[in-house]
């Protein structure tokens, strides 16, 4: 059976098992809301009082006005969600195995959707830290910078977490890195830039799903670092202006429908259990694609890809060659002087990816997941959920 026919059975199998699981999730209800609150600026979502270490955070018009007092007065339990307002907050959200989900049930720690909640981590190690069994936790809308280590650090078997929408920029080491952790973790949708390493590296953390981030600004920094973490998703990320954009010696990383542009390397892998399909390189000074594993079986892993014109080879193997539906054609960007990657109309490569879609990072193939705001997403699921076609311009 083909990768392509085993990806398929896969993704009916769990097609029918989030449909069960989606009538079961009404059942569950959140327990406790709680609310936080910075000065009144105009910018508030959700409260209507400035917030207060008096106040209870029980209400909108009782927020407290330090995240942590929330953590460390009422702990988090499943279902439980945690409004942070817009305000900037100089401290760490700092979450351990006590402020876990559950499967199903997770904890929502939720910034304002206008991205004006700002962790500001001067004189911390990281804006966000998740440590010791921290499972099934749910951060999204924060804009994370200035600390003295990572924007997000995911370690000690943390495992099962999202982060999501997330903006992370000008922390001093990478932007988000999980080191260590458990499985299943989930980096969807973030923007990533001008830290002062990778935008994303993951260490000995298997099954990390990366998907729909968009990551510039970083060399001599790697996009996307993957190291001793097999079983990783990459999929469907724009990056651009790194050193390789994305970099993996793991086993069993799937590369798919990532577009990737004005890089050192487009993208560098080191295992020829890996998996690389649709996905576009352009204007990478160094090499489109590049392998160190035996380039004889290079085939059965490099598949429907457009390559940079200065290389279309890996280690002297032509892999435009033979019928893996790899090319060398200018995808006909919609703006590339405006940074806008989206394929025009009249691209060439519209239609010839995997099931004839498109190629690179907008398409509405099937296989990177988006996180329900009401679950944690699980690795088994990364692979199911479809987008549907993101209106190009031309």
């Amino acid at each position: 059976m083909s990768f392509i026919d085993k990806l398929k059975k896969k993704i009916y199998f769990v097609a029918f098992s989030i449909a069960i699981i989606s009538l079961a999730l009404p059942f569950f209800l959140h327990a406790m809301d709680y609310y936080v609150n910075d000065v009144m600026d105009g910018n508030e979502q959700w409260c209507t009082v400035p917030g207060n270490p008096g106040n209870s955070g029980m209400a909108p018009n009782m927020p407290k006005d330090i995240i942590d007092d929330i953590i460390s007065i009422y702990g988090l339990s499943p279902g439980d969600r945690l409004f942070v307002d817009a305000g900037t907050y100089n401290e760490m959200i700092a979450l351990r195995n006590s402020e876990s989900g559950v499967p199903g049930i997770p904890v929502l720690i939720i910034g304002a959707t206008n991205m004006h909640t700002v962790i500001d981590g001067t004189g911390n190690m990281a804006g966000i830290d998740l440590q010791n069994m921290a499972n099934y936790i749910h951060i999204k809308n924060f804009t994370i910078s200035n600390s003295l280590g990572y924007g997000i650090h995911v370690r000690n078997n943390a495992a099962h977490n999202n982060f999501e929408n997330n903006i992370i920029t000008a922390n001093l080491w990478d932007g988000i890195f999980v080191d260590g952790a458990g499985i299943s973790n989930i980096i969807y949708g973030n923007r990533v830039y001008n830290n002062g390493g990778s935008p994303i590296a993951i260490s000995s953390s298997p099954q990390t799903v990366i998907t729909r981030n968009t990551l510039f600004d970083s060399f001599p920094n790697d996009g996307i670092l993957i190291a001793t973490s097999s079983d990783c998703i990459v999929g469907q990320n724009l990056i651009y202006n790194c050193f390789e954009g994305i970099y993996s010696d793991s086993a069993n990383t799937i590369i798919i429908n990532n577009t990737l542009v004005l890089n050192s390397t487009g993208i560098y892998w080191m295992d020829n259990s890996s998996q690389l399909y649709d996905n576009i390189t352009e204007g990478n000074s160094v090499y489109g694609y590049e392998n160190s594993a035996q380039p004889t079986i290079i085939y059965t892993s490099c598949s429907w890809n457009d390559f940079d014109p200065e290389s279309p080879n890996v280690n002297g193997d032509d892999i435009t060659a033979g019928p893996e539906g790899n090319v060398i054609i200018d995808p006909l960007f919609v703006d590339p002087a405006s940074i806008d990657y989206r394929l025009r109309h009249n691209s060439p490569l519209k239609a010839r990816g995997t099931f004839s879609y498109a190629m690179g990072r907008y398409t509405a193939c099937v296989w990177p997941l988006q996180p329900s705001i009401n679950t944690v997403a699980t690795y088994s699921n990364a692979l199911n959920i479809s987008y549907a076609h993101e209106v190009p311009v031309g």
